[in-house]
């Protein structure tokens, strides 16, 4: 945090936009880390204020998504939704295809947490498909995983374990043991 915090006042001192929300940003991302979620959560919003200001769609996009994962850490689901949302609309009028699918994971997740099983299946069937055409195979086996979960909570073991073989076949060809293992 050390560094982050003199990045941060380097870039005060010399007035760097840019500078100042990418250091909130990177504070932000620590205090998460720390599980300090409303720490995290005041510097994301320094950040996005900045990047507002800035018209930085892009920096905006992923401080929304990064202000819906630390929203469902707290178990703040409807709002950790709303800056879901928010973080798609702009990856979708950049037409950001991964980005895309990664906001689209998340919201099937948080509509999972929310009990609403077949909207998560819904989500996720919709980043799989931006996945495969983006061949992102790595992005493919985790949305397999994730609607074997689903599956598993609506205890529909077979297509469950489909799923998780789908996802097991991928896995196995990349260096990643903990998702291999998963």
């Amino acid at each position: 945090k050390q560094l982050g915090e003199k990045a941060l006042k380097l870039a005060k001192s010399i007035g760097y936009q840019k500078g100042i929300a990418q250091s909130y940003n990177d504070l932000g991302i620590l205090y998460i880390d720390e599980a300090n979620y409303e720490r995290a959560i005041d510097f994301f919003i320094n950040a996005l204020s900045i990047r507002k200001n800035l018209q930085d769609s892009s920096g905006m996009a992923a401080l929304y998504n990064k202000l819906g994962i630390v929203y469902q850490k707290q178990g703040r689901l409807s709002d950790a939704l709303n800056a879901q949302l928010k973080a798609l609309a702009i990856y979708e009028s950049s037409q950001n295809m991964a980005y895309q699918a990664v906001c689209l994971n998340n919201i099937a997740i948080i509509h999972q947490n929310l009990g609403d099983l077949e909207r998560s299946l819904a989500y996720h069937q919709y980043a799989l498909a931006i996945r495969i055409d983006l061949s992102d195979n790595k992005g493919e086996a985790a949305s397999y995983l994730n609607m074997a979960n689903v599956f598993l909570k609506l205890a529909d073991t077979n297509s469950a374990v489909d799923f998780y073989q789908k996802a097991s076949t991928i896995f196995q060809h990349f260096d990643d043991n903990e998702a291999y293992s998963t």
